[in-house]
């Protein structure tokens, strides 16, 4: 190679290293630093080829090392944020990009088993409520009229979260067994979900419906505060 054709070379590489200094870090980040070193050695000894192979070899590590611990505060973000199979994947295998590093083996292993009992729920879930669902309708069939049937579909109704139905049925049956207590159980299990709906207005009636049942005060309270803080968020963004 002549001097020339490594001259030109040369200038291309200087140019590509300034240009990268805006670039953000991330793997593709090394993989052109490490493109760059090759490029380098094929210059030999020409002007300070050596030198700058040298200085990206260290920026390449600098950056490597950069790339880990974003990598690894990402994980940590989809786990602390996880709630489904597949968001708890995600985050095992953000934690599997940087096996070694720290506790990312540990917690690669724990993201994934919380993926595999989260999907083992959802089929025992699914399961329990099918089964459920045939002996409602096979007491319905059997029954409907009687109150004993009644009482056990609102039961049914209340363990598989369909809260309003259970409440309609439960006070339908009045004072027979414990229905008035069950209407209350149902009306403060309606409120937690409605909670966590963040459907906050309707959760607080539910849970003024379940009177002094285990904390339904403290719940109301709550709620009305987040409604309060709902209302300032909006009043303060419309200005």
């Amino acid at each position: 190679m002549d001097d020339s054709i490594k001259e030109d070379k040369y200038q291309k590489i200087v140019r590509l290293i300034h240009s990268m200094d805006c670039m953000i870090i991330s793997k593709e980040k090394v993989d052109m630093y490490d493109n760059i070193i090759i490029q380098l050695s094929e210059l030999s000894d020409y002007k300070d080829a050596n030198k700058l192979a040298r200085e990206c070899s260290e920026l390449t590590k600098q950056v490597m090392e950069e790339v880990i611990v974003k990598t690894y505060k990402r994980a940590h973000e989809y786990k602390e944020k996880a709630r489904t199979s597949n968001e708890y994947t995600l985050a095992a295998e953000e934690f599997r990009k940087i096996y070694g590093y720290k506790d990312s083996d540990n917690l690669s292993l724990y993201c994934n088993k919380m993926s595999v009992n989260i999907d083992k729920k959802i089929v025992k879930k699914r399961i329990f409520n099918i089964t459920f669902l045939i002996l409602c309708f096979t007491t319905i069939i059997i029954g409907a009229s009687t109150s004993f049937a009644k009482y056990y579909y609102a039961n049914i109704c209340m363990i598989t979260g369909t809260y309003n139905s259970s409440i309609k049925v439960f006070n339908h049956l009045g004072t027979y067994k414990d229905s008035e207590e069950k209407v209350i159980i149902s009306q403060y299990r309606k409120g937690l979900k409605l909670k966590e709906d963040d459907n906050y207005k309707s959760a607080q009636n539910a849970f003024i419906e379940a009177e002094s049942y285990k904390d339904s005060e403290e719940l109301k309270v709550e709620m009305q505060y987040r409604l309060l803080t709902q209302l300032t968020n909006f009043e303060f963004n419309q200005v």
